[in-house]
């Protein structure tokens, strides 16, 4: 049973949650590169004679480039990126198959993507904490596929020829401050927090700001079978109550470290 579930979708039904996480981490004199990439999708289908719908689709990497001012690489100069992209191709509803004369898919993927860039200096104290401070941030936003880039879900904005969206938008930002923590507990508790804050300095401090997390806890069960929890958090600072958007997700998973 799913409450508050996504438009046309019944409240009981057979739904699929699934999650992968890869990490691949490089370490090297002073310099560090950590790549992580993120994908969860939930699959959704309310009968045996209905149309399979996609209820998530979401794929995020995280990238820290860094190079230390000394060996012990507790103070360095660092470049975070951070990508966001769906990956199955879906009609309007997130349908598998279009349901509505004709209009065309809505999203696929790299439609639409993001990429954000924040430059600047990172502080790790430990190999489990990092903490980054930017004083600027850029965003790339945009679609490959000018059909879906002309449904107007995305970009308003027009070109010049006035009949075609723009496909591309990008911005300087704020600030942004991220804190990534990463922990084992005696093997049988593995925590990946990440926490993004962002602000434009330009008016006041939290105006037009941002918050961003990604939480995930895998609790050993077996061998390499784990209980997993994944928690999501995003929310604009200046609401007032601030009422951040928080899903939570456990699914039982199978982890491995090459």
């Amino acid at each position: 049973m799913q409450v508050n579930g996504q438009p046309n979708t019944s409240k009981r039904g057979f739904a699929t949650t699934n999650g992968i996480d890869l990490n691949i981490n490089y370490t090297k004199g002073r310099i560090i590169s950590s790549n992580e990439f993120h994908w969860q999708f939930s699959l959704y289908k309310a009968g045996l004679n209905t149309i399979t719908q996609k209820t998530a689709d979401e794929l995020l990497s995280l990238h820290d480039f860094s190079i230390g001012f000394s060996e012990d690489r507790i103070w360095n100069i660092n470049v975070i990126a951070k990508t966001k992209t769906g990956i199955f191709s879906t009609y309007q509803d997130g349908f598998f198959r279009d349901t509505t004369a004709g209009k065309g898919l809505v999203q696929s993927f790299l439609n639409p993507y993001e990429v954000i860039l924040s430059p600047g200096i990172k502080w790790q104290p430990s190999k489990a904490l990092r903490v980054s401070l930017s004083p600027y941030t850029f965003r790339i936003y945009g679609l490959i596929n000018q059909q879906i880039a002309n449904t107007g879900l995305y970009i308003e904005e027009m070109q010049e020829n006035g009949s075609d969206r723009i496909q591309q938008i990008i911005e300087q930002q704020g600030a942004a401050l991220n804190i990534w923590y990463d922990k084992k507990f005696k093997n049988w508790v593995q925590i990946q927090y990440r926490l993004a804050v962002t602000s434009n300095y330009a008016e006041k401090l939290l105006d037009n700001g941002a918050m961003d997390g990604l939480f995930i806890t895998k609790i050993k069960l077996v061998k390499n079978i784990y209980l997993t929890h994944r928690a999501t958090l995003r929310g604009q600072l200046e609401e007032k109550p601030f009422k951040p958007v928080y899903v939570q997700v456990i699914t039982l998973s199978y982890a491995v470290t090459l």
